[in-house]
């Protein structure tokens, strides 16, 4: 006896109309690029309707008040839209976003760290040995100020983890699958660079070196099939370039900082009233930071982590 024909097999259902094979896989699930742009709009939305909230909650707050609560609230709101696309269009957990404390993620996180904060001290290196900036102490010390230098480490924390969240999660994830890991690592590093354009003393040589940067901090991702390397070196990136090295994050002063800086060299090489990040300095820096993570051993797909770590493409390091 023949066996029973499954609704797929039934000469009485209707085929599937243009839209369900253009928005939908062979699983019934929307296809990855589908939830890439649903998942772009909610972080839009979100993030117009955090930034109105805080502004009208801290309307009188200080600007730094301002930018932790912003943070703070955009972090969560990121996390909650992850979570909720993982169980309703993946059928995942959360474990799959790459952000569980599975073991190991403590050394992750640490490399991460350990970049971020050597990166920032190889530029103040190379532009002091090029005489391109010296030093001062700042006058201003006092215990005020190394309260406020602690507690940048949490703005920067949370700061540098929505952007990771934002820009190289579950957004990035799903483009990984859309295409392949090399594309979706350039083309959100191309938005990474353009998102930045709207910052003070942006230029098109600041815009490639975020490109950069955003290639940085998406690869420890396509090596580890988790977040954490990235956001410790994003975080570190930022406090030690901002607070530390005394210089503009992405055309922000952030205070207080360590030391008065004093610029002599050239804009192309110093990045001006952009910070490094504007100049040749992170250009080498970064190019340096590539060529590392792509070939260290330190850096390897976690086995507690298997449905990220299927992202990867077979010969991509």
């Amino acid at each position: 006896m023949p066996p029973a024909p499954t609704p797929s097999d039934d000469p009485f259902e209707p085929p599937p109309s243009f839209a369900q094979r253009v928005f939908l896989g062979p699983d019934g699930r929307p296809r990855p690029i589908v939830r890439l742009i649903l998942f772009a709009i909610g972080i839009f939305l979100l993030s117009t309707l955090v930034g109105n909230f805080v502004g009208t909650w801290k309307g009188g707050a200080s600007f730094w008040s301002f930018l932790v609560w912003q943070s703070f609230f955009l972090l969560a709101s990121a996390l909650l839209l992850s979570w909720f696309f993982l169980r309703a269009f993946d059928g995942r957990s959360f474990r799959a976003l790459g952000l569980w404390t599975t073991p190991g993620w403590g050394k992750q996180l640490g490399i991460g760290m350990a970049l971020g904060a050597l990166l920032q001290i190889g530029v103040a290196a190379l532009l002091l040995a090029t005489h391109a900036i010296h030093y001062t102490r700042n006058a201003s010390w006092n215990a005020q100020v190394i309260h406020l230098l602690a507690a940048n480490l949490w703005l920067f924390l949370l700061a540098g983890a929505f952007e990771e969240v934002a820009f190289r999660g579950y957004g990035f994830q799903r483009l990984i699958d859309a295409t392949n890991p090399a594309a979706a690592v350039v083309i959100t590093s191309t938005l990474f660079g353009l998102a930045h354009l709207g910052n003070p003393a942006a230029s098109f040589f600041s815009t490639v070196n975020t490109i950069l940067a955003g290639i940085v901090l998406a690869l420890p991702y396509i090596r580890t099939g988790k977040m954490w390397t990235q956001i410790g070196l994003h975080w570190m990136w930022n406090f030690f370039l901002g607070p530390i090295i005394s210089l503009p994050v992405s055309g922000i002063h952030f205070g207080p900082t360590l030391f008065a800086p004093h610029l002599t060299g050239p804009v192309w090489w110093t990045g001006g009233n952009y910070g490094p990040e504007g100049g040749a300095v992170v250009t080498v820096m970064s190019l340096a930071a590539i060529a590392w993570i792509l070939w260290t051993p330190q850096l390897n797909p976690s086995s507690e982590a298997p449905e990220a770590v299927e992202y990867r493409q077979a010969g991509y390091p």
